[in-house]
């Protein structure tokens, strides 16, 4: 993930295109779904972010720009043509929350715990999910990673304070 390139690209894809009032988050996900629709992989967001949101938005964008690259990639990965990625981002109780599911019919190895993924690109457990997690744990969150009926499912949870888009 690489912020620098997203921006500028970005900047071309989200002409028409508005996921949420937040610039900076909105661009990235308007980045990963022109990447997506480039590809012919169908790309739904629904993204309820706060508009003043405690979490720096330089960590959101770790998590959120990890999470929609390996959605990509797994989809690039795909043999049978029909993929699909869906983003969803909402406030629950305390909680900001980020879900993606994405198809991904091939078998993603898990380390020896069974929680999180091993990366495609190197041995061992990815850089990405990594940054993901020592975030979600900073913020008292949590993550979830599963792969069920040819769907990848990544769930990110992070601890906020429940005024935080006052």
């Amino acid at each position: 993930f690489c912020p620098t390139v997203v921006c500028v690209s970005a900047t071309r894809a989200c002409r028409s295109a508005s996921y949420c009032r937040n610039q900076v988050i909105n661009a990235l996900i308007c980045y990963y779904a022109s990447q997506a629709r480039r590809h012919k992989i169908r790309f739904e967001a629904q993204a309820d972010y706060p508009e003043q949101c405690p979490v720096p938005v330089t960590e959101v964008t770790v998590i959120l720009g990890n999470l929609l690259e390996n959605a990509v990639e797994a989809c690039l990965r795909e043999k049978n043509g029909k993929c699909s990625i869906r983003l969803r981002i909402f406030r629950k109780n305390s909680s900001l929350v980020f879900l993606t599911d994405n198809t991904c019919s091939g078998t993603v190895p898990f380390d020896a715990d069974g929680k999180t993924p091993l990366s495609s690109k190197r041995k061992g457990v990815g850089i990405g999910v990594s940054s993901i997690r020592e975030i979600a744990d900073r913020y008292g969150g949590d993550t979830l990673f599963e792969q069920k009926a040819g769907m990848f499912y990544a769930s990110v949870w992070l601890q906020i304070p429940e005024k935080a888009d006052n």
